[in-house]
């Protein structure tokens, strides 16, 4: 009798242990389908769309800001941060490639994403850096020529412009110099399937060396967006107290459009920035996670910095007369040529 219980008991147990088996089963199953979902939206809808935008509009901005009538110092920043985000989309357009040949190869797919995230993981860092410290840098210039316009004359000028802009990219790019060792890819013989499978994994320094990376990691995070945010944030206030303050004054009205212009890129930058921040603050959801559902968010908050680095060329277009009219007279010109 008390064998027969025990027999049913342990046959209890073990139901109880496959359905708890099946049911973790089937939530890792469903968290990857999100994850595989919001991959498919962003990677393969989203990303071609922005990409081309910022690749057309980033072209753009360089040839317009070429011209010797846009030669500012604030047009020369704006040049670099055309830069910094051409070099963004660039390497998303190769995320979205890989998208793609996961539909369609799925073990290509793999393949080139192990290949690429070592590298592609370099470059978004130093384009989100620079973007980040080109648009403070605009936003500073810009407070000096509002707020400061007498000692403006002697701050600001074109060359310094250009000394500016080469300093951050040559600074972010030495900083983001770790990253570009932070992955590596690795290739294991599968006996069971007979076949070689190709991963992302960290790097053996990266494992041994923890601590430093953690540093390095919230260093990292705190350059590239933490204390771009704080300083932007205090710089606009002080900005939009300004042009509010002469907004009356019709000598300052030219002044004034493209400063709400830049106020209106830097709002739109928080806002697609700050979701990326917190991410790597919180360092979660890089493609060493484990959890789908952090990898997924990463997808998102990824996929709105592709929509900073590809939204300038319309705020410059809507909110700059300039601007404007010296596309639509390049444009013009172009296709009165082609006619001829």
């Amino acid at each position: 009798m008390l064998s027969a219980v025990g027999k049913h008991n342990c046959s209890q147990l073990n139901n109880l242990t496959t359905n708890i088996c099946t049911l973790i089963h089937d939530n890792d199953t469903a968290d990857e389908t999100f994850y595989n979902t919001a991959r498919f939206i962003t990677g393969l809808i989203l990303y071609p769309i922005l990409c081309l935008l910022g690749l057309t509009g980033n072209v753009f901005i360089l040839v317009v800001f070429s011209k010797k009538s846009m030669d500012t110092s604030t047009n020369k920043i704006l040049s670099a941060l055309a830069v910094s985000d051409l070099i963004k989309v660039i390497n998303d357009e190769f995320y979205f490639i890989t998208c793609l040949l996961y539909q369609t190869n799925p073990a290509a797919g793999d393949e080139m994403f192990a290949c690429f995230y070592p590298y592609g993981h370099y470059f978004f860092n130093l384009s989100t850096c620079v973007s980040s410290w080109m648009t403070v840098s605009v936003t500073v210039e810009r407070y000096i020529l509002v707020c400061h316009p007498i000692r403006a004359k002697h701050i600001t000028s074109v060359p310094r412009a250009i000394l500016l802009s080469t300093t951050v990219f040559v600074i972010m790019a030495l900083i983001s110099t770790p990253s570009f060792f932070r992955y590596k890819t690795v290739r294991v013989f599968d006996a069971s399937l007979n076949q070689t499978k190709v991963s992302v994994n960290l790097t053996d320094f990266w494992l041994e060396h923890s601590s430093v990376s953690h540093v390095y990691n919230s260093m990292q995070s705190m350059l590239r967006s933490i204390i771009p945010l704080f300083l932007l944030v205090i710089f606009s206030s002080f900005i939009i107290n300004s042009v509010r303050m002469t907004r009356a004054n019709k000598q300052l009205s030219s002044r004034n459009r493209i400063t709400v212009m830049l106020i209106v890129v830097i709002i739109f930058f928080l806002l697609c920035i700050t979701p990326d921040a917190v991410m790597s603050v919180l360092s979660v959801g890089y493609a060493e996670s484990e959890s789908y559902h952090l990898r997924a968010t990463r997808e998102v908050t990824d996929t709105l910095l592709v929509l900073n680095a590809s939204i300038n060329f319309l705020l410059y277009y809507g909110f700059n007369k300039t601007f404007k009219k010296e596309f639509n007279s390049l444009l013009s010109n172009c296709c009165w040529n082609k006619y001829l």
